[in-house]
């Protein structure tokens, strides 16, 4: 199982992307737009788990409540020769991720996610395995 941070390098949610991406009034997404990052160090502890960019773009998941979505990998960040995704969000619909997590989090509908919120639900990460083409996402505490 591979370890999605959910925060930043200095241990916090960032305030305008992320679980954040909504909170950024000056772009086209709505307060509750979610996306999870991917950072370079992590391609880099595990390039078989999010391939480059060219090979994939969308993904299914299923978590561990068996909520299943189809993700889009987005955004670019190179990485020695390879172009890999920075983020993944919900295809077609951003907010229904912020709004999935936001739920299991106990945030309100249209607040900003804050480390202090992860920390009391229990999880900073989101566990993540791949079977056969498909994508486990643990979140459970």
């Amino acid at each position: 199982m591979y370890s999605l941070s959910l925060l930043d390098r200095d241990g916090n949610v960032q305030d305008t992307h992320g679980l954040n991406w909504g909170q950024n009034g000056n772009n086209h997404t709505t307060l509750d737009d979610a996306c999870l990052v991917i950072r370079a160090p992590e391609i880099r502890a595990n390039p078989h788990l999010f391939p480059p960019i060219e090979h994939i773009k969308t993904i299914n998941v299923i978590w561990d409540d068996d909520e299943q979505m189809n993700m889009q990998l987005e955004g670019t960040q190179t990485i020695g020769e390879l172009v890999y995704p920075k983020q993944m969000s919900v295809l077609n619909c951003k907010k229904t991720l912020g709004i999935y997590l936001k739920n299991r989090i106990g945030v309100p509908l249209g607040n900003a996610v804050t480390a202090d919120d992860l920390h009391r639900y229990g999880r900073t990460f989101i566990g993540v395995t791949l079977v056969q083409d498909v994508y486990h996402f643990n979140f459970s505490v």
